[in-house]
């Protein structure tokens, strides 16, 4: 009696659970699959994004993520910038890197932020006296600009981490060294460029700047300017920054002001401020826009 089927109505209600246990069943399977396939799509954004794999780039980051890993695992010393040190072989490559990267950043940025950390770190801690004062400055801002852009370098595999870096920073000399600068008098101190300088912009910089140097764009020359103005005549058929690279070859003050568009300080004291913030201040460039004492708009650099 027990091995008997059972009535149709629990017959259905069998079948009922096993088309529920099925589903459940297959749920969890594609549940599964799915989850599997996610750790797989995450795993190809990590190797890409994070290792840098199949990156297309002027370097081979696989093959600088080998060095990484083979070459430059050795525990360094306490007093290091860095925890890992490279075999001289990998020291040499790393260098080698570098100066690639050093070479290309002047006209294009790189897609592996966690190798150029990894190869600029590693050469600034032990190959700085290698590179040249620039080189190594150039070296500290793009190391800098690449540890703001890493992605998940901590939690990857690259030797070297977020904390190695500030060490290193904290460690080596400010990037840009600014020599003191004496200023006896703002008209010895200040050249302004004027790229692109009409007419009314001009008696203006007269009314308001007397007797400072200035180097402007021009049509004609301006009248009562003096011997302190030196022209560019071709300045309105060039491009703006190839016209201010040949201005500033005539530069010889500690400090130029250019002036783009129409907009100027008031007058010598809203000179004086911008170069007394120059003068106390790690900045290279002081730039606007401010509102004046007299409530005047400035937009200046």
């Amino acid at each position: 009696a027990r091995w008997r089927c059972g009535s149709p109505g629990s017959m259905i209600g069998s079948f009922a659970l096993a088309i529920l246990f099925f589903s459940s069943s297959a749920r969890d399977a594609r549940a599964q699959e799915s989850e599997s396939e996610g750790e797989s799509k995450g795993s190809d954004i990590l190797e890409v994004m994070a290792w840098c794999k199949d990156v297309s780039d002027a370097l081979d980051w696989g093959q600088v993520l080998r060095l990484a890993k083979v070459e430059c695992r050795y525990d360094a010393e306490d007093d290091e910038s860095l925890r890992i040190r490279c075999s001289p072989q990998g020291l040499a490559a790393a260098l080698d890197g570098a100066r690639l990267v050093l070479e290309l950043s002047a006209e294009r940025t790189f897609a592996c932020a966690n190798g150029v950390v990894f190869l600029l770190s590693v050469a600034l801690a032990y190959g700085r006296d290698t590179l040249s004062a620039g080189e190594a400055s150039r070296a500290q801002v793009l190391l800098w600009q690449a540890l703001q852009e890493n992605f998940m370098l901590d939690a990857s595999v690259w030797p070297v981490k977020t904390f190695d870096v500030l060490n290193l920073f904290d460690k080596s000399l400010a990037t840009l060294r600014f020599p003191a600068v004496e200023v006896e008098d703002l008209i010895s101190s200040v050249t302004l460029l004027v790229p692109r300088c009409p007419a009314e912009l001009a008696a203006a910089i007269l009314d308001r700047f007397p007797g400072l140097r200035v180097i402007a764009g021009v049509e004609n020359e301006v009248p009562d300017a003096g011997a302190s103005w030196s022209y560019f005549d071709d300045a309105w058929e060039r491009p703006t920054g190839a016209v201010l690279n040949r201005m500033l070859e005539g530069v010889e003050t500690p400090f130029v002001l250019v002036v783009m568009g129409a907009a100027l300080p008031q007058g010598m004291k809203d000179l004086e401020r911008l170069v007394g913030v120059l003068q106390s201040r790690r900045v290279m460039i002081a730039a606007g826009p401010v509102v004046s004492e007299a409530k005047g708009y400035m937009d200046f650099c």
